[in-house]
């Protein structure tokens, strides 16, 4: 009931709902029903509200109560924390989901909540490592994440990893028709 109320009010939208449906985590918690859709719900609110710093902390609440978060809710606290100050606690997040017997495994999502961040930041080498990382756990980048990458290379002058990333972007059906610098 508690995450169907939460959803009504995201739905809604108005800063009103979207305060009622945060604050309504703390009523599931004190009933003991607060489950991983209701943390992920509670999360969407607070970054609809642009508080992206509580939507962040509700990570460490969930996981101090023993609450299992899907991939999903953890995208919604990778870019809230990505977000809110806290991008490279966000990026260690995401090497714990890639980590062999975690139950939760990133996505497209995962990888997607970060990469532009990092690039905002200029952190170009992380974000190089992460594209990299997406693809070897399996997943395939769209085309803004090729276009972050390359103009990360070109950032970091590797020209040659460019031509390389671009290629295979083109291999793929994509088209970049203007320069990464």
């Amino acid at each position: 009931c508690f995450a169907q109320a939460m959803t009504a009010g995201l739905a809604d939208g108005s800063p009103e709902a979207l305060l009622a449906t945060a604050a309504l985590l703390q009523t599931a918690e004190r009933a003991g029903v607060a489950d991983g859709a209701v943390y992920g719900v509670a999360a969407q609110a607070n970054v609809r509200l642009g508080r992206r710093l509580e939507a962040w902390q509700l990570l460490q609440r969930a996981r101090a109560r023993g609450v299992e978060l899907i991939t999903l809710e953890m995208n919604v606290l990778l870019g809230a924390g990505a977000r809110c100050g806290q991008l490279l606690p966000a990026v260690a997040l995401l090497h714990e989901m890639r980590r062999s017997g975690s139950r939760v495994a990133p996505d497209v999502g995962s990888y997607d909540a970060l990469l532009f961040p990092l690039a905002s930041a200029g952190q170009f080498g992380e974000l190089l490592s992460l594209f990299d990382a997406m693809q070897k756990d399996g997943l395939a980048p769209i085309e803004p994440h090729y276009r972050l990458a390359i103009s990360a290379c070109a950032a970091r002058g590797e020209g040659a990893r460019a031509a390389a990333i671009l290629l295979r972007m083109q291999s793929r059906g994509m088209r970049y028709g203007q320069a990464a610098a």
